[in-house]
């Protein structure tokens, strides 16, 4: 075994110097791993513990690429058949890897154990037509609130809360509510739902949503809610819209009281507040100008799995689909963890207190508990509609400070235009 592991690494060494054409140094009893060039000593030990485990008899050996997960797609999509038999990849590219055939379906008693060990965001963003075709690892893609607790002390729950002790303060609150990725979030809490149908071959369908819907018994729950809600948040004097570079220049000039963001800031708001100030929760509830009701507010989630390429021969395609599970498992989510602070999808692992005290990790893992709709592969009318959507809703907008019956003539042409 120990002979055999020595040859093994030297084979990954030269899988990653010749990553450009797909080059195998191995035999048909090779397994092709691709990952991130900060996972790659990771991914050799507990593959080296994973074979070991196996016995003196097993009969594959592995090579190890480095492609990150955001470039799996682009990598794949040159050659899929020489392509990696596992590899990592970001959940937006689920679609374009199923209608590429890059990935292989997880057996039913497979996906049940994911489904019940995983967050719903989490396992929901390897779903494609009701089957489940990757294997999650992570659920550290999303926003939620970073806070300076010295400015923020009534109810970081409620945001009308929020932005009155911002305004006192004399500070900001930023949300990039013009971004359409952040422009879409508060439909969801509200009821809003919308969803991209794709054919088997990873064609567009359908769009199927409720944003046109009347409201019902008083039950607004469909995109107007949206629309007043965010106009109204962009007419409060103290909110602006803006991304990192806003974000990290008014913290440091000691203007910034609160902020709507990702895990990516978390180094700079924290040197910015400093330790004893940095602080983060989920998203607080928003209350809409129309029913006077309190409404959650959901992230889009986003995270990385493990996709197993359906181009290779059965026997690799068996032990391939192992590794991924072997992979994506809370054993080996809980190592990634402790060794590249990777935020687990494992439910177990998200409550333990090593992961819930760090302060951004732990306030997006609450986040993702029920307050999270999974960010599938959505099409460009998406992105275009809900960007335009808040750019309407920006101080003299389309969107501003305008009547009910402008608002669902606004959201009426929106939906045809989600759907056409």
């Amino acid at each position: 075994m120990r002979k055999r592991f020595i040859s093994l690494i030297a084979c990954g060494a030269l899988a990653v110097s010749s990553l450009a054409g797909f080059a195998a140094c191995g035999s048909d009893n090779t397994i092709l791993i691709w990952g991130p060039g900060e996972h790659q000593e990771f991914l050799k030990e507990v593959m080296a513990d994973y074979a070991k485990a196996q016995g003196e008899d097993y009969g594959f050996e592995f090579e190890f690429g480095v492609v990150s997960e955001a470039d799996a797609y682009s990598q794949l999509n040159t050659d899929v058949k020489s392509g990696a038999n596992v590899y990592a990849f970001a959940n937006d590219q689920l679609v374009n890897l199923v209608k590429i055939g890059a990935l292989a379906r997880v057996d039913d008693t497979t996906a049940a154990k994911i489904k019940l060990e995983n967050s719903n965001a989490a396992y929901e963003m390897g779903v494609f037509n009701g089957g489940l075709y990757a294997y999650p690892y992570s659920a550290d893609n999303g926003f939620f609130m970073f806070y300076d607790s010295s400015v923020v002390k009534t109810d970081i729950t409620d945001l009308n809360a929020v932005l009155n002790d911002v305004k006192t303060a004399g500070k900001k609150f930023i949300v990039e509510y013009t971004n359409s990725w952040y422009a879409g979030s508060m439909m969801y809490g509200a009821g809003g739902k919308y969803e991209a149908i794709y054919d088997e071959t990873g064609e567009l369908d359908r769009v199927e949503t409720n944003l046109d819907q009347k409201p019902d018994g008083g039950q607004y729950s469909y995109g107007v809610l949206g629309a007043e809600g965010w106009a109204t948040l962009a007419r409060n004097e103290v909110v602006l819209s803006g991304s990192n570079d806003l974000i990290t220049s008014t913290a440091n000039e000691g203007n910034l009281g609160a902020v709507i963001t990702g895990t990516w800031m978390a180094g700079a708001l924290e040197t910015a507040w400093g330790t004893e100030n940095y602080a983060a929760a989920p998203l607080p509830q928003w209350t809409s100008k129309l029913d006077n009701a309190k409404h959650d507010w959901w992230t889009f989630a986003g995270g990385k799995l493990y996709g197993v390429n359906t181009h290779t021969d059965e026997a690799r395609l068996a032990e391939s689909r192992k590794i991924a599970a072997y992979l994506s498992s809370k054993e080996i989510q809980d190592k990634r963890f402790d060794t590249l602070s990777v935020g687990p999808s494992n439910t177990e692992l998200a409550k333990q207190e090593k992961v819930t005290s760090n302060v951004a990790l732990g306030a997006l893992l609450k986040q993702m508990d029920g307050h999270a709709v999974a960010q599938k592969s959505m099409p460009q009318s998406y992105w275009d509609a809900f960007g335009a959507f808040g750019e309407a809703c920006k101080p003299n907008g389309t969107l501003d400070n305008t009547s009910a019956a402008s608002i669902e003539t606004y959201i009426t042409s929106m939906v045809a235009a989600l759907k056409a």
